[in-house]
């Protein structure tokens, strides 16, 4: 799957309100499939407060070394034109308004699963990108992204930001 012009796909609704049943957005494969997935030049967001969204399980294992991974993909929360979690909807403050809980998690590799991942970005906004002033925004999202992957996995020029619990948890 190659975007263009970073491509997006949003969750939004209902189905991920629920913080205490956690639902996937886009499901990389299901447990223990073997095979190739590609994805770049991609973008996964979200609109409001979806405390109950994880927005990616990747669950594939490689059929041959590097044929499962994704390259130039971020992960935005919040923050931008359309998520409605600007400044407008969720001002800087101390205490996090519910309204402005966007996500559980960011990105689950599973315990079968393994990959390679260059060029990756999971950022829950602490400013408004798209506010003249650049305005710091109180958006909450439990947790970045959780390698539980037995491997072999490869990072290279990835990074996760802002996320309450963790950024990066390497299970």
């Amino acid at each position: 799957m190659t975007g263009q012009v970073w491509s997006q796909l949003v969750a939004s609704g209902s189905y991920f309100a629920d913080a205490q049943t956690p639902q996937v957005m886009l499901r990389i494969g299901e447990p223990n499939d073997v095979g190739t997935v590609e994805i770049s030049d991609m973008l996964f967001t979200s609109v409001g407060a979806l405390p109950g969204l994880v927005m990616v399980e990747w669950n594939v294992q490689a059929e041959t070394q590097g044929s499962v991974g994704m390259w130039d993909t971020h992960f935005r929360v919040g923050g931008a034109i359309g998520t409605e979690l600007q400044v407008a909807q969720c001002p800087p403050q101390t205490n996090i308004p519910t309204g402005c809980i966007a996500a559980d998690m960011m990105l689950h590799l599973t315990p079968n699963s393994n990959g390679y991942f260059e060029n990756m970005w999971a950022w829950v906004a602490d400013h408004d990108i798209d506010d003249p002033a650049n305005t710091m925004v109180t958006v909450a999202v439990g947790r970045g992204i959780l390698f539980e992957s037995e491997g072999p996995t490869w990072l290279y020029g990835t990074a996760s930001e802002h996320s309450m619990l963790y950024q990066v948890s390497l299970f």
